[in-house]
């Protein structure tokens, strides 16, 4: 099956014009160029990864629970998931649900620049610990404090021309950014190339912020079921993580990735609760795992550790 927008040799093609083409081929030659950072880009097939709201519920303290999560950025950046979505656990419907704020500032912090953070973020009791834990380190965001022509930055929004933009990117001076397509009207954080140090100057584009990755998007979802059922409408391959799944091995893969190339937009794959698997998550909204996802799995079969954590199995 197709999805509308999309061939079989995955490139993307506009329903609504020849418009997102254009950023498509201008994609493409950006890639080839560029190729020795590949991981500067986001993946040419769309990665979702789906966590349960009570992926912090084991943890004892705010340190703990700082450190669990960034391991996890930390991983679902290593292999560039283009989005993170935290459904609602329906086995914990009559817990109170603490962690939700503070999922969402420690997402925040992490994935805004280093450079940035001092004038983005305020001090806020619940950001306590992030400075015990390993920095991130995009990609996007290791640029040193001296510019260089050529490199891709995000910069903040400081004020806002017809033509252009003036940006705070941690360079001290702000950089003139020309806006070659429409400048932003809401951003406050963009995507440009610097093209000029003297004076410092840089280029806007909107393929930028389509092709380069800047960390998995985050977004709650609290009917994990009609989620899934949009992404399968939308031509997704849904995989499900279990110690009672299939075993991945070299020829499974291969014939998934043959799969992925031809039919799907992108790939979805589900992660069950500290405490319990997908199938008992799945039995609390009174439905079978099995109905709802391509494929179960196992990544690591023959584990040599009783349990395995969320932040170990996404590898």
């Amino acid at each position: 099956m197709n999805s509308s927008g999309w061939k079989a040799e995955n490139k993307f093609v506009s329903d609504k014009g020849e418009e997102n083409s254009c950023y498509r081929d201008e994609a493409d030659k950006e890639w080839e160029k560029r190729k020795e950072e590949i991981g500067l880009y986001k993946r040419k097939i769309d990665l979702i990864v789906f966590l349960p709201d009570s992926l912090l519920v084991n943890e004892p303290s705010l340190r703990d629970k700082t450190y669990k999560y960034l391991q996890i950025v930390r991983s679902l950046s290593i292999f560039r998931v283009n989005k993170l979505i935290i459904y609602r656990d329906p086995l914990l419907d009559n817990e109170p649900r603490y962690d939700k704020e503070l999922i969402t500032k420690l997402h925040n912090y992490y994935l805004v620049p280093p450079y940035l953070r001092k004038k983005l973020i305020p001090i806020d009791p619940m950001l306590k610990y992030v400075g015990a834990a390993p920095p991130l380190r995009l990609l996007i965001h290791s640029v040193g404090s001296k510019p260089v022509i050529g490199e891709y930055r995000q910069g903040y929004v400081e004020k806002k021309h017809s033509s252009y933009v003036l940006v705070d990117a941690g360079l001290q001076k702000l950089i003139r950014v020309i806006c070659i397509d429409e400048c932003p009207s809401r951003e406050k954080i963009i995507l440009f190339k610097l093209t000029s140090t003297r004076p410092l100057e840089g280029e806007y584009r909107k393929l930028y912020q389509s092709i380069l990755y800047t960390g998995p998007i985050l977004e709650y979802k609290d009917d994990l079921l009609k989620e899934i059922k949009k992404l399968r409408e939308k031509a997704y391959y849904l995989m499900a993580t279990s110690k009672y799944g299939r075993k991945i091995c070299l020829n499974l893969l291969t014939s998934l990735k043959k799969s992925f190339e031809e039919l799907y937009k992108g790939i979805a794959i589900l992660f069950g609760a500290p405490y319990y698997g997908l199938h008992e998550i799945f039995k609390g909204y009174g439905k079978s795992l099995g109905e709802y996802v391509d494929i179960v799995i196992n990544t690591l079969p023959n584990q040599g550790t009783k349990t395995v954590r969320t932040e170990e199995a996404l590898h």
